[in-house]
């Protein structure tokens, strides 16, 4: 391949070269602008009539190239559908948040005019009208917002400061850290005691790395992360740079043609904390998260329908809430009990409910074989069999009990068991202990969690076709046989902790 002056930006397949015989068969498509790209791109659905779009600024590496101080604004197959010219380089990574608070994505940029010298700048998603434009001083970290009101605000890293300016016209709200020098993106955070924080890692006057902290007296952070928002550099802990996936609050998700069910059948997993946020891997449909208003009960866990395209998440008192093609079958109203856990039928019209003494309720085509009386407990998890025709429980102690066409093995004494997993190539199930010990039972033995390698407790198991996947409460994944790794959540936030796995 010949190389001219300038930059590039190119999708690439998530298959790679698979199926190809070319070294280049993954390139789904590509642009080269005449200069260098150093922004890190942006994507969601910011486009004329929701569609998906990619955002992304130039450098100033080649003297006198056309695409000097260039934003653009690309389709998905890498055709331009926008570009503005801006008032110096945009190597700063755009931001895709909600400024004008009407419920559509805008374009916040900043750029780098030299020592002292640049700009933020907010433009319409859809075609690149400049909203506003504020003069902020040389910008060579990303843009983030924060949500102070009605709309997202945007606090900009200057090399000279954090400016925050109000998001629907961009003038200046308040100026953190004075003289401290950014080239990164601030930090928004959700801090412990419920206010909004801001952290700034830059550097003083006498070139002394310095990172500063700052809470927003008054302030809710229960919606730092939530639709429209845009918290950290690249969008999520993930690093995505996606605002269609990486958001775990907010009413809904506007994702459009992501919330359905993938073409050609689905390859991934989702995880779900406490509070109702939904994290998607591989290819199945984002469909939302639990409303911020609605997660005031514990969420126990979830499960996803056969097609990728839905998913049900249950909190600690029965309430089912489906998304995408997900229906729902029921409760009608809270249940007493302590609810632990959900599993889906094979066709997904249906599921079970399990309660912490063994209380099964069955919804939709599910149905119940047991048990007949209370069991001692805790019960933390029911694994149905390959053909829903029963169901395993399992207690923390390590107790099995088995319903329908549901096989026990031997009887081991445990502590802390944390979930069970049916094992569909031999008929038989996995046990998982929050300290990531797998223990198989007329199943594969496929291996454990190393002691040192999770921080947090495991919360769930997931069996695949090849093997297993264990999800600890921080989010962090652990695959074992030929089970893949898509992704994780991260979380170090007790109210985010990850509660569960799920896949189809």
């Amino acid at each position: 391949m010949t190389y001219t002056r300038g930059g590039h930006l190119r999708v690439i397949s998530p298959t790679g070269t698979l199926g190809t015989e070319s070294p280049t068969g993954g390139l789904d498509c590509e642009y080269n602008p005449d200069q260098g790209v150093e922004s890190s791109p942006a994507v969601g659905q910011f486009l004329p009539g929701g569609q998906v779009g990619i955002a992304v600024g130039t450098s100033h590496a080649f003297k006198g190239a056309l695409d000097t101080n260039k934003l653009y604004a690309f389709g998905t197959q890498c055709q331009t559908v926008w570009q503005a010219t801006l008032d110096g380089a945009t190597e700063s990574s755009p931001a895709l948040a909600d400024v004008e608070g009407d419920g559509s994505l805008d374009v916040v940029e900043g750029t780098d005019g030299g020592p002292g010298q640049g700009s933020a700048y907010a433009l319409n998603g859809a075609n690149g009208a400049v909203l506003w434009k504020q003069d902020v001083g040389q910008v060579i970290g990303g843009i983030v917002t924060v949500d102070l009101g009605a709309e997202q605000d945007v606090v900009v890293p200057t090399t000279n400061s954090a400016v925050v300016l109000d998001g629907g016209d961009g003038q200046v709200i308040a100026s953190l850290a004075p003289s401290l020098g950014l080239q990164n993106s601030p930090l928004v955070t959700d801090d412990p005691n419920g206010t909004i924080g801001i952290t700034l890692a830059g550097y003083n006057g006498h070139n002394q790395g310095q990172v500063d902290h700052f809470e927003l007296a008054g302030s809710s952070g229960a919606g730092v992360d939530g639709v429209g928002a845009w918290p950290m550099f690249h969008h999520d802990p993930q690093l995505t740079g996606d605002a269609l996936t990486g958001s775990p609050q907010g009413t809904y998700v506007p994702v459009g043609a992501r919330c359905q069910a993938p073409a050609g059948g689905p390859n991934g997993y989702y995880e779900v904390g406490i509070a109702g946020n939904v994290f998607t891997f591989g290819n199945l449909a984002m469909c939302g998260s639990l409303p911020a208003a609605e997660a005031a009960i514990a969420v126990v866990g979830m499960a996803a329908t056969p097609d990728g395209g839905g998913y049900w998440v249950v909190d600690r008192v029965g309430r089912v809430y489906p998304f995408g093609d997900a229906r729902s079958y029921g409760p009608t109203h809270d249940l007493a009990d302590d609810i632990v856990g959900m599993a889906g039928t094979p066709d997904g019209r249906g599921y079970w409910l399990v309660g912490d003494r063994g209380e099964v309720y069955a919804y939709g085509d599910a149905k119940s074989y047991g048990p007949s009386r209370l069991l001692a407990g805790p019960i933390v998890g029911l694994a149905p069999t390959a053909d829903g025709d029963g169901y395993w429980l399992a207690g923390a102690n390590g107790a099995v009990y088995g319903f329908g066409n549901a096989t026990v093995g031997s009887h081991l004494s445990l502590s802390s068991v944390a979930g069970i997993a049916a094992d569909t190539a031999t008929g038989g199930y996995w046990l998982v202990t929050s300290r990531g010990l797998v223990y198989p039972f007329d199943a594969d033995s496929l291996g454990s969690v190393p002691a040192e390698a999770s921080e947090h407790g495991v919360t769930g198991i997931q069996a695949t076709p090849e093997g297993y996947r264990l999800v600890d409460s921080g989010g962090a994944l652990f695959c074992f046989g030929t089970s893949t790794q898509l992704g994780s959540a991260y979380s170090d936030h007790p109210r985010r902790a990850v509660v569960g796995i799920a896949a189809p």
